[in-house]
């Protein structure tokens, strides 16, 4: 499970959304009108140490979009507010396996603009400071598949 999925199952098992009823991961169907999605992006540079671990802890971040038609704004905004403040008082945390240190939101759900069918959207971004992902197992030897690409 990622960061991702482990945020996305937290808000669901909170009552913010259900998960592929209302709240969805790395995209925003056509349909429902009112809803959450969820989005990974580049974070910042992860933390190292000099002992044999490499990669202490991540910073991932994601991006919280929520859509909803022009008379559910207060209700869309309101959630979003209260998904700010509930990711935001993570510490030291473990969902779904994955532990999270701390949800640090990067400023205020913002307005950004109207989708073709009129719409609002309002997003906010927040950077995670979790343990590394694990490596999916199974890859053996050549973990990122290079021997497939012919060479």
């Amino acid at each position: 499970m990622s960061v991702l999925e482990s945020v996305g199952k937290r808000l669901d098992d909170r009552g913010f959304a259900e998960l592929g009823l209302n709240l969805f991961l790395s995209r925003m169907p056509d349909k429902p009108d009112n809803c959450l999605a969820l989005y990974e992006y580049d974070g910042g540079p992860p933390m190292q140490t000099l002992g044999p671990i490499g990669i202490a802890l991540d910073k991932v971040r994601i991006q919280v979009m929520g859509r909803g038609a022009r008379d559910k704004y207060p209700e869309v905004r309101n959630r979003m507010l209260a998904i700010r403040l509930d990711l935001a008082s993570i510490t030291d945390e473990v969902i779904e396996g994955y532990r999270i240190l701390r949800a640090s939101p990067q400023g205020y759900p913002t307005l950004m603009g109207y989708d073709e069918n009129n719409r609002f959207r309002i997003v906010m971004n927040l950077e995670l400071t979790a343990e590394p992902t694990p490596v999916l197992s199974g890859f053996g030897a050549d973990p990122f598949g290079i021997s497939d690409f012919g060479g």
